[in-house]
């Protein structure tokens, strides 16, 4: 896609994370839940998120943006209900309306925002986003 982009001198890329890229406090470290196996996952989120930024730098001035958003909570697609839908509270979710929103606004922000990781709640908060629904059809509301 970049070629593509080069060319037309514009485009955009909204890589997807996760809180788990962040370093597990401790010790002592949290046993239950899902906290101790998460450590490869975060992993390769982390590296998600240094991609970020290197390619934004090396693609910096070209109307190219790069970033990352990762959600302050859980999104529950099927494959994270399925694998830790038993040990995540209902106000630990996020829902997927809000994620999206998050990375929609991504696609069309300015040149100068890229290189960066945003948490989508915080960006939606920041930005004062309406959160529309999957279809876009209007506002979503939160059930």
């Amino acid at each position: 896609a970049l070629p593509a982009m080069l060319e037309r001198g514009e485009g955009w890329i909204v890589n997807v994370s996760s809180a788990t890229a962040k370093h597990s406090p401790g010790p002592p470290f949290k046993m239950e839940g899902l906290a101790s196996t998460t450590g490869m996952y975060g992993a390769s989120k982390a590296a998600l998120n240094r991609e970020t930024n290197a390619l934004a730098h090396e693609f910096w001035g070209r109307g190219i943006r790069i970033n990352t958003v990762e959600p302050r909570a859980a999104v529950m697609s099927e494959g994270a209900e399925a694998l830790a839908g038993h040990v995540i509270r209902d106000d630990q979710k996020e829902s997927m309306e809000e994620m999206v929103e998050g990375a929609v606004y991504l696609c069309d922000c300015d040149a100068s925002t890229t290189g960066a990781v945003y948490v989508s709640l915080d960006l939606i908060a920041d930005q004062g986003l309406t959160v529309m629904t999957l279809d876009g059809a209007g506002p979503w509301v939160r059930a």
